[in-house]
């Protein structure tokens, strides 16, 4: 997702850091970050389905939908969170997505938010890595200037457009970068709360 060199450094790493994954599914970044403090959160079926994968270490399976703000008790810590919701906010609709960004940002202080984001233009498109009659893809964005008009709580730290980097992987969608509004569009991004 996020370059680590270029967002990491402005966190506070280490043993204090604690991860939350939205949305975890088989994700292999605790594998990478053993040091880190992890919670996973997804649907029980997807938990299920990880055990068998993971030993979890020093992490906590949360098996809830992340619509269900239950979870927010069970992560122990208030502060220097950091919330990674990668490939995940595109299958919510706007109301949705809005609801978490409230949430943490009501219940964390000095946070994080990592997330990815579609233009608009792809809601509803079919792509071939995912069955979207099963998962149908329903938030994107024209910019990041709508999620400010939310007024939910945050800041912006950092934003990518994902092409500029590992140019191996996104090959011919590297083109992208020549128009202006995929640039504003499809971008990794890091938020920090306001307070």
């Amino acid at each position: 997702m996020l370059k680590g060199k270029n967002f990491l450094s402005q966190l506070k790493c280490g043993p204090s850091l604690v991860v939350v994954n939205l949305g975890a599914g088989l994700d292999t970044r605790q594998e990478r970050f053993p040091d880190v403090k992890w919670y996973q959160v997804d649907l029980p079926e997807s938990i299920e389905i990880r055990k068998k994968f993971f030993t979890n270490g020093n992490a906590t399976l949360i098996a809830k939908s992340i619509l269900d703000f239950s979870w927010i008790a069970d992560i122990k810590e208030r502060e220097n969170v950091l919330f990674i919701a990668e490939g995940l906010f595109m299958y919510f609709d706007e109301a949705e997505v809005k609801s978490v960004f409230e949430q943490i940002s009501t219940h964390f202080t000095h946070s994080f938010l990592a997330f990815n984001t579609i233009p608009k233009a792809m809601v509803g498109e079919k792509h071939q890595t995912v069955d979207t009659t099963k998962a149908p893809m329903k938030w994107g964005i024209n910019s990041l200037q709508e999620v400010w008009g939310w007024q939910t709580g945050w800041k912006e730290r950092q934003t990518f457009f994902p092409p500029d980097y590992f140019k191996k992987r996104w090959k011919w969608m590297r083109m992208l970068g020549l128009m202006k509004a995929a640039r504003k569009a499809f971008i990794l991004t890091l938020l920090e709360t306001e307070k």
